[in-house]
């Protein structure tokens, strides 16, 4: 699975669209869109850590698949 199935899995988990997740970041929704299409295939750190701290999961999920540490 990549980064953009990732993202897709925990908006439905999550229940929130594509317009509440570019409201939570503040990423235009059509940049948004693209990442999520995967017309933008390098898409800015800052971007995607705006993603996961909307999703609340780690940017090492979001990238890598995997899991939090929630040992410590």
């Amino acid at each position: 699975m990549d980064y953009i199935n990732r993202i897709k899995k925990l908006k439905s988990e999550k229940k929130i669209t594509n317009d509440k997740l570019s409201e939570l970041t503040g990423i235009p929704l059509g940049t948004l869109s693209k990442i999520l299409a995967g017309i933008i295939d390098s898409p800015k750190l800052s971007n995607m850590v705006l993603i996961a701290e909307a999703l609340g999961c780690s940017l090492d999920y979001i990238v890598s698949g995997t899991p939090e540490n929630t040992n410590n």
